[in-house]
């Protein structure tokens, strides 16, 4: 099948950002494991991808963050509220910690969804994760990077978008950097939410009729504030890509 994604019209928002919660509800009706498992890490205390899972359909799994004062109020949350099976901890997540930061929590293994957003080195964050086995990986994509440019941001450990010029939008990888990345994982591309933000891939021995590959440009979307610039979008476009970025 070509040209639309299968998540078309899937959006939803509850307790996500965007409309991912109705995608997440879609896929996981057709793959998720019995066990119902998932890590996030660059979560929102009130907004994140897992939270209408561990809500409404009773999964388990892990929450990282750099950001105490949000891992303290969630766990004390998830107390009060009697959840379990689901933690935060506090964590600053490198190339160089990621593999034992997961396994020292338990999550060296098979898992329904990896979660991913944290507004600067994504890429390579998903590149260096080899101790996880998830069913679905969601990332954040920057779409302001265009649907044709394959591209991520240099690796810093410590980056901070917000410190880089161009409005706080230099950051991430493009959605054809992340293809390239995901074929390489063994994962295809599903498609993005409606507003552009994540990039939705699933593990290739989950494909089938219902969900199916489609490709980086027919998947991209310019993101909603970019999207209403108008031309003004190819500026920041062209001004992104003159900046120190990697060629995947």
């Amino acid at each position: 099948m070509q040209g639309q994604s299968c998540l078309a019209g899937r959006d939803l928002r509850v307790y996500s950002q965007n409309g991912e919660d109705g995608i997440i509800r879609f896929l996981m009706e057709h793959v998720a494991s019995p066990a119902k498992t998932f890590v996030e890490f660059g979560f929102g205390l009130r907004e994140n991808n897992c939270l209408r899972l561990v809500l409404q359909e009773g999964y388990s799994g892990l929450y990282l963050d750099g950001f105490e004062p949000s891992v303290r109020v969630f766990n004390e949350c998830a107390r009060q509220h009697g959840i379990k099976g689901v933690s935060a901890s506090v964590e600053y997540l490198t190339i160089d910690n990621i593999n034992t930061t997961i396994a020292k929590h338990g999550f060296d293994r098979e898992v329904d969804i990896y979660s991913i957003d944290v507004d600067g080195v994504d890429y390579w964050l998903w590149e260096a994760s080899t101790a996880i086995n998830p069913r679905l990986v969601i990332i954040e994509c920057n779409t302001s990077f265009g649907p044709d440019a394959s591209v991520t941001v240099p690796y810093e450990a410590s980056f901070d978008r917000n410190s880089k010029g161009a409005n706080g939008h230099y950051h991430g990888a493009s959605i054809s950097a992340l293809s390239k990345l995901a074929l390489r994982k063994g994962y295809a591309l599903l498609g993005c939410d409606s507003f552009g933000a994540n990039a939705f891939f699933l593990r290739r021995d989950l494909l089938d009729e219902t969900l199916y590959e489609i490709s980086a440009a027919e998947a991209h979307r310019w993101s909603g504030h970019v999207a209403a610039a108008g031309e003004n979008r190819l500026v920041l476009r062209d001004t992104l890509l003159s900046m120190p970025l990697i060629t995947i």
